[in-house]
């Protein structure tokens, strides 16, 4: 990763973050309202597939490891309809099985927690497509 890497505002991008921490929450909102981002919140895979079906975003962030529904099987309902938005897994474990699994059912990639701020913000501007 470059160290002279300047965050990107990215105004107006949409985000659907499914986390259950509440740490990891006020943190990724606080990183994101940073740059911008609209950042709609569910706290399992349950919540996140309903609001997914019921709203536009531009990008998922997807926890692996939640009650209720877990990661993986929301990302595998959501890609029954939709094969094209980005969806990056949140992940605390760096093993390879667990990440092999999540690109396997249609993670586009993944970020390890904790996150880097400046990470993040490289992987959202790859899907960041302002309205001009």
């Amino acid at each position: 990763m470059q160290e002279d890497y300047k965050e990107q505002n990215l105004q107006g991008m949409r985000v659907l973050l499914v986390e259950d921490n509440l740490i990891n929450i006020k943190i990724a909102q606080k990183i994101m309202g940073q740059w911008n981002v609209e950042v709609d919140l569910a706290e399992n895979g349950l919540v996140g597939v309903e609001k997914y079906k019921t709203n536009y975003y531009d990008l998922v962030l997807m926890d692996l490891s939640m009650p209720v529904m877990d990661g993986y099987e929301a990302t595998s309902i959501i890609r029954r309809d939709d094969k094209l938005i980005p969806i990056i897994a949140l992940t605390a474990s760096a093993s390879f099985g667990y990440l092999d699994r999540a690109l396997q059912i249609g993670i586009n990639e993944y970020i390890i927690k904790p996150f880097n701020p400046k990470e993040l913000n490289m992987k959202l501007k790859k899907y960041y497509h302002p309205i001009l």
